[in-house]
């Protein structure tokens, strides 16, 4: 005879024990359970149970140091973000193809709202000039992304556990990684900060089941940030038309889409409109983008920029978090090892709610692995996700070596179990004292030097992933610096009459390391000189007068094409500069007859004179460790590990 079939509730209890249910079938004990599965009992304290406020100090204390010492990794971030809101504060800047009303691939929202941020500062005693602009935007960012982590922070001490929230902010204030993408003036950046806002959301169930708010997060992640950050929200999408099924609660699925959907509409109107309002015509800026990216055509798309092979971003990854990034790739089948063998929880989350939590990681990272273009800010979105995956893991082997970090209690003296000899009365003496007990052995047993141990490898591991991280954020700061202090050099019009009215700073083979025009003088402008490169290089957004609002955003610029080609009109003679900004490394790298060496003098049609020149690492000639971390100088150090540097410059036009 067949067994009886399940009824739809319990195969829910099953798979999704601890999930909400339909309220006509809780009672009145259950609706007072938390909704993320326990009852509110008190636990005992643990060591890391940490204060929301104190890790809000330790993630902005190590962005804020990012903020000042990190290099601008991109030129996308400088000529597609830095150089139009440089256009919205000061009237000038650089164009790419991407501003030109014609192809309108970005949006004007996102710069506009760090413009506003910048033109608020610029009121500040503090905020005096260009530099410091540029500086307050990269602590604001700092600000604004610790605010976002310690969100999520709080809610995976509540929904999963307080030691997976305190591995998860070792992950992200240690690693490499973070130090840039924290205060990166990127879209993917922008949306990385709101991904933890949606995560938090989507997990924490406290105030009831949060697709809704996760779902209005990720939307001004997708609408103003970055479009292709709402592939992150298919796993949730899923869970919740699971909860659906096994509830048959169509009502609150249905409202909690139509919420979610209903904000996006509002993001993408204000979207809409404000586009209209710079670009002069009617621009969606999300499905431009993706229809660019996706079907833009035989010579377009971003391939035309460069493909990169499969294992690009594991490479990538492995640099940026080190084992980290292994200990998130290992997070499913530890889950799934330890459900098998021991029958325990991850987490306080249920098992198919924990799989939904580390699933974005996977899927992100298997899209953009197939995606031929390939480049390090895409993986950004997913740091929060892989710093969650990764402590996730370090938990559950914490777990299974069965660690306990309330350290076992030592004996404080170790002495003899010989029992002491009765005192014997001496004739008209006082009564003898009372025998002291035998002392009781308290030898260390093996399983506390057992837990000391695994206590030692754990430490072992968080000490090397630190190190590693370390060294590498120290070689970032250190190695590649100078193209954003080299520019300070540059003599101020104020203290320097012989100056033209509008000095011209050049850029030959260094046009792709320059940091924004927010780095030069009042009255000075970058230009172009021809160099080895070949592709197209930015405009200039129009200065016009007597057209109204910036006129640079709508009137279409010259020479602007979406398949890379070389436009001469965006070079000046050299003859024209006035400085110039280039390189030299030892052995001639690089030096070519389109690219003579303009430092020491041997070859070109102008001479120069150096200004200024800063110490940048010789990538050629350093070795693999000392291009990846930071070393100590000296002759004790191995060749094979030193870092070798070139020079780079700040000339000036002999006349």
């Amino acid at each position: 005879m067949p067994p009886p079939p399940i009824s739809k509730t319990a195969l829910r209890q099953r798979i999704m024990p601890n999930s909400p249910m339909p309220r006509n079938l809780k009672s009145e004990e259950q609706r007072r359970v938390s909704s993320i599965g326990r009852p509110q009992t008190q636990r005992k304290p643990t060591y890391f149970n940490l204060d929301p406020i104190v890790a809000f100090y330790i993630f902005f204390a190590a962005h804020a140091l990012a903020a000042f010492h990190a290099p601008i990794q991109d030129c996308d971030e400088v000529y597609n973000y830095w150089e139009p809101t440089h256009y919205l504060n000061h009237g000038h800047g650089l164009q790419t193809w991407e501003y030109a009303p014609e192809y309108a691939l970005r949006s004007w929202l996102y710069t506009a709202l760090h413009a506003i941020i910048i033109y608020a500062g610029s009121w500040l005693p503090f905020v005096n000039n260009k530099v410091a602009e540029f500086y307050f935007l990269r602590l604001v960012l700092a600000a604004a992304c610790a605010i976002c982590e310690v969100q999520l922070f709080k809610t995976v001490t509540k929904a999963m556990n307080p030691r997976i929230a305190t591995i998860f902010m070792v992950v992200l204030v240690s690693s490499a990684g973070m130090f840039h993408a924290a205060v990166s003036y990127l879209p993917s950046s922008f949306a990385m900060y709101f991904v933890c806002l949606a995560m938090a959301s989507f997990m924490d169930w406290t105030l009831g089941i949060g697709t809704a708010a996760g779902l209005f997060w990720l939307s001004i992640a997708t609408i103003i940030g970055w479009p292709f950050v709402g592939a992150l929200a298919i796993p949730y999408v899923i869970e919740e038309l699971v909860m659906c099924y096994f509830t048959d609660d169509l009502v609150g699925t249905g409202t909690r889409f139509l919420s979610g959907a209903s904000a996006a509409l509002v993001v993408l109107v204000v979207e809409i409109m404000t586009d209209w309002f710079f670009y002069r015509k009617l621009v969606i800026y999300p499905y431009r983008l993706a229809s660019y990216n996706v079907f833009g055509g035989s010579g377009k798309g971003p391939n035309i920029f460069g493909t990169e092979p499969w294992h690009y971003y594991i490479r990538n990854l492995l640099i940026n978090f080190n084992l980290w990034f292994v200990l998130a790739l290992a997070v499913l089948p530890l889950i799934l090892y330890q459900r098998r063998i021991s029958g325990q929880a991850s987490s306080r989350l249920p098992f198919f709610r924990t799989i939904v939590t580390i699933s974005p990681f996977y899927l992100w990272l298997v899209i953009f692995t197939l995606q031929p273009h390939k480049e390090e800010r895409f993986m950004y979105p997913i740091y929060p996700c892989l710093a969650l995956n990764a402590a996730l893991s370090l938990h559950i082997i914490i777990t299974m070596l069965d660690i306990s970090l309330s350290l076992p209690n030592l004996p404080t003296d170790i002495t003899s179990t010989k029992e002491e000899k009765p005192a014997v009365q001496i004739a008209g003496g006082p009564p003898p004292s009372k025998p002291m007990p035998p002392a009781q052995a308290n030898p260390i047993s093996t399983s506390t030097l057992l837990a000391y141990l695994k206590l030692l490898i754990l430490a072992s591991f968080l000490i090397v992933t630190t190190t590693f991280s370390t060294l590498r954020t120290l070689n970032l700061a250190t190695a590649y610096h100078a193209p954003i202090s080299i520019y300070s050099h540059l003599p101020h019009p104020s203290t320097n009459i012989s100056l033209p009215t509008q000095p011209s700073v050049c850029l030959a083979k260094e046009w792709y390391r320059y940091p924004s025009t927010y780095h030069l003088p009042p009255t000075y402008r970058p230009a172009f000189i021809p160099s080895s490169f070949h592709g197209l290089l930015p405009g200039s957004f129009s200065e016009a007068e007597n057209f109204g609002f910036f006129p640079g955003a709508w009137l279409e610029p010259g020479g602007m094409n979406d398949e890379n080609f070389e436009d001469m009109g965006k070079y000046i003679r050299e003859e024209g500069c006035d400085f110039l900004v280039d390189s030299w490394f030892e052995g001639g790298q690089g030096v070519s007859d389109e690219q003579p060496d303009r430092v020491y003098g041997k070859g070109g049609k102008v001479k120069w004179e150096k200004v200024h020149c800063e110490r940048f690492l010789d990538q050629e000639r350093t070795g693999v460790l000392g291009r990846l971390f930071w070393m100590p100088q000296g002759e004790w150090v191995p060749r094979g590990m030193r870092r070798v540097w070139g020079e780079y410059c700040l000339l000036k036009r002999v006349v």
